[in-house]
């Protein structure tokens, strides 16, 4: 974890110890997102949020799980899904890359005041992609992390 470490020196992340309870309120938190992004009622670009907001946390997660936290710096999220991908490894290159892809987007979103550029062929693409993460993450929290997940 070459890149982590030097993270670590540059002061983006930090060491931080974290509890059973942190993690199990950031699944709770992040399990409404998701259920919200992709089943949810609202505008497509409000889903859109909901969903990308939801695979963040999911990064956000790991990081945490790790004994981290990302420091609000610019490109925090870019760095976060970095992170995440740098913990998991190679399984995870996949949704790294429709993470990024859903960033950029959603800066679009929220930056540049683009109505509609979002459709529910994208919400539906990037569901799939966070409910992947969510499985991965999932699995490697009882793998490597059992102590952290509730009984």
């Amino acid at each position: 974890m070459k890149g982590l470490k030097k993270l670590l020196s540059s002061g983006k992340v930090k060491a931080e110890p974290v509890s059973k309870q942190e993690i199990s309120s950031r699944i709770i938190k992040v399990q409404n997102y998701t259920e919200y992004g992709c089943f949810g009622l609202g505008p497509d670009e409000i889903r859109f949020q909901a969903i990308y907001d939801a695979g963040r946390m999911w990064c956000v997660i790991v990081i945490r799980t790790e004994g981290f936290r990302i420091q609000a710096v610019p490109g925090h999220h870019a760095l976060a899904i970095d992170v995440m991908n740098e913990i998991l490894g190679p399984v995870a290159d996949d949704v790294t890359d429709d993470l990024h892809g859903a960033r950029r987007l959603r800066n679009n979103l929220l930056y540049d005041v683009e109505l509609g550029i979002t459709d529910p062929k994208e919400i539906n693409d990037l569901c799939k992609s966070v409910k992947e993460l969510e499985a991965l993450v999932l699995n490697w929290l009882s793998e490597k992390h059992p102590n952290l997940l509730e009984d």
